[in-house]
């Protein structure tokens, strides 16, 4: 009887790790099949092979979503990317929790150059003389280090010179294995805005401060990779890589009564 009763106690333990319910989620994707593709608004790719749902390595399930960029690829809106986009949010200032597990193999090798892994791109005001621009926040890679670059503005940019920006070292990345990250982001301008960093269930960051451009459009979520080092013309002949392949698993994004539950993988 008391064996019994141990295995029912082990049982309902293992139970409730893996079935919360999850809640406030205005996306998830888990890319189980190929109709997981449909849910992305747009995909940014060179070609046919870039992105694609692959059954190699999963962090959940039998699948992942593989991405592959190489060097010599031909040039996607203005870079050297394979990303997927969602739409933009219906403002600059709001409130999300952002889940996603992303896995570099080992031929990730480590590159004194950085490339974007996952980022939020604002929707510059073009009709009033806004120019793209670098994103008020991206996750990077550089010198086998995760690194977090965050730009902001209160005032109206028309260009993207006259922002302001900081990169701030999350420490350094593992290669063959998933990595889990969250990010609670309260996107804003002003004083009043936050990002914590959550990377494999532990709190390694928290920024207070402007994290946002004022724009009129608000700011869409993209995943994938962008290595912007490679374009002819910002080629620095120092990037030691020519390919880049990444994994990425349970991507999901809550609104703003969401928390931390809710959204990691």
């Amino acid at each position: 009887m008391k064996i019994f009763i141990a295995i029912l106690i082990l049982c309902g333990t293992v139970a409730g790790v893996y079935s919360h319910q999850r809640h406030h989620l205005i996306f998830e994707n888990t890319f189980e099949n190929a109709e997981s593709m449909s849910v992305w608004a747009n995909q940014e790719k060179p070609g046919s092979s870039s992105i694609t749902i692959s059954d190699s390595v999963a962090h959940s399930g039998h699948s992942s979503l593989k991405f592959i960029l190489n060097k010599t690829d031909r040039t996607v809106t203005g870079g050297k990317r394979a990303e997927v986009t969602l739409k933009p949010e219906p403002a600059v200032k709001v409130e999300r929790w952002v889940g996603f597990s992303v896995f570099l193999p080992a031929s990730f090798i480590l590159d004194p150059e950085p490339e974007i892994i996952q980022q939020w791109h604002d929707m510059p005001d073009l009709a009033e003389g806004g120019v793209w621009r670098s994103p008020p926040f991206a996750l990077t890679t550089q010198n086998g280090r995760w690194e977090l670059a965050v730009r902001w503005s209160a005032a109206r940019l028309t260009s993207n010179q006259t922002s302001s920006g900081r990169i701030y070292d999350l420490g350094a990345y593992q290669n063959s294995v998933w990595t889990n990250w969250v990010f609670h982001i309260r996107s804003s301008w002003d004083s009043d805005g936050l990002i914590e960093v959550w990377e494999n269930g532990k709190l390694i960051q928290t920024i207070n401060g402007p994290n946002a451009y004022n724009d009129n459009g608000g700011n869409y979520f993209k995943l994938g990779i962008y290595k912007w080092v490679w374009m002819p013309g910002k080629d620095t002949g120092k990037s030691t890589t020519t390919s880049r392949e990444v994994f990425y698993d349970d991507v999901r994004i809550g609104d703003e009564h969401a928390g931390y539950e809710d959204v990691a993988p």
